[in-house]
C-alpha cells in the first residue's frame, strides 16, 4: 500500500468486541483508491490514543503525497 492509494484514515467499531475483554473496541482503517479499504492490524484502541496516531498518520501521508496530488472520490 503506498500514500497515494490512501484516500481516508478513519476508525471503525469493531463488531463482537463486547464478547471479550481482550478485544478493542475501536480498530483502524486506510481507505485505498477504487473504494478498497485495509485494515490498520495493530493501530487499535487498546494499545493506542487512536485519534492521535491518525492525525499523525494523516498529516505524514499529506506530506509525503505532496500538494499536486488530487483525492479520488470519497470512499463509502
Amino acid at each position: 500500500m503506498a500514500w497515494e492509494e490512501v484516500q481516508d484514515i478513519r476508525p471503525e467499531p469493531l463488531r463482537g468486541s463486547d464478547l471479550s475483554a481482550f478485544l478493542p473496541n475501536v480498530v483502524v482503517y486506510a481507505y485505498l483508491a477504487g473504494g478498497r479499504r485495509k485494515l490498520l492490524m495493530h493501530l487499535n484502541d487498546k494499545a493506542y490514543d487512536i485519534d492521535h496516531e491518525i492525525a499523525v498518520m494523516r498529516a505524514a501521508g499529506a506530506e509525503l503525497r505532496g500538494t499536486g496530488s488530487v483525492p479520488d472520490a470519497p470512499v463509502a
